[in-house]
């Protein structure tokens, strides 16, 4: 699973795979946003509560948060798409609300001029002297967003699959507004008036992961959030909902690699 290494504030990339595993692909989070344009594959794309089978020239914008994972189909067609990742200091917060609030997949065989500025930035960072990129990329990003944000028919071209569950799309809501008070996978079920291995087996089957690791992972999400905002460190566990500060530490550095204190 790559990993966004926060160089000059953002990551982009076009690394292909002609092969694709599954193995490649971990299901996730992350504190950044995260724009992925697919051009080739035979795969779903599993966010939050919905399963997109991709189309060429959809883009998936991923705010921080947001439960993603790429399910392949078939490792017999390639895998072809452009990533950029970055972080908030990139653009005013109403700007990127305006881009990632609505939509979560936007086909872009209508809006070439967006479509390329992929091919644009890609060949700047593949033909260019890093110090000569490094002078314009944060322009460059700041135009796709305004592209994006001011897009014309902004809701007429999302498309997903119906491939979707009512007890996972209940739990997912009532996750999204009370997670930091869920402690136990019997919170959920005795929300939903479910039992608490049904609610298991629906989320295995679904989204492939746990309840209390999706619960967990939108805690320490939160948590990074916090830190970035001026929180300390040491207090922020008890305001994400994970009372033990030992267990915190743990699963924060587990899910991004680094410990509360070094958030930057």
């Amino acid at each position: 699973m790559e990993t966004f290494t926060r160089k000059n504030g953002y990551n982009f990339n076009r690394n292909g795979y002609p092969h694709p595993q599954k193995s490649y692909f971990g299901k996730h989070f992350h504190d950044y946003y995260e724009l992925l344009l697919f051009k080739t594959g035979d795969m779903r794309f599993f966010v939050e509560n919905r399963c997109y089978i991709p189309h060429k020239n959809d883009l998936f914008l991923f705010p921080p948060g947001t439960y993603h994972f790429v399910d392949v189909i078939s490792d017999g067609t390639p895998y072809d798409r452009f990533v950029l990742q970055f972080d908030k200091t990139q653009a005013e917060e109403n700007l990127l609300d305006a881009v990632f609030q609505k939509n979560r997949c936007i086909n872009l065989n209508e809006l070439p001029e967006i479509a390329e500025w992929f091919e644009r930035f890609h060949n700047y960072v593949e033909n260019y002297p890093e110090e000569q990129v490094s002078k314009i990329d944060r322009q460059l990003i700041y135009e796709l967003l305004m592209l994006l944000a001011n897009r014309p028919n902004a809701d007429s071209h999302e498309q997903f699959s119906h491939e979707t569950n009512p007890i996972i799309t209940k739990a997912l809501d009532y996750i999204e507004k009370n997670f930091v008070s869920i402690q136990t996978v019997d919170d959920i079920a005795n929300a939903l008036y479910i039992s608490k291995t049904y609610l298991f087996y629906c989320f295995k089957k679904y989204r492939y992961t746990s309840p209390i690791r999706y619960v967990q992972a939108k805690k320490l999400i939160y948590a990074c959030q916090l830190i970035k905002d001026g929180a300390k460190p040491t207090e922020v566990n008890e305001k994400c909902g994970i009372p033990e500060y030992t267990t915190f530490f743990r699963l924060y550095k587990k899910q991004f690699g680094f410990p509360p204190s070094k958030t930057k």
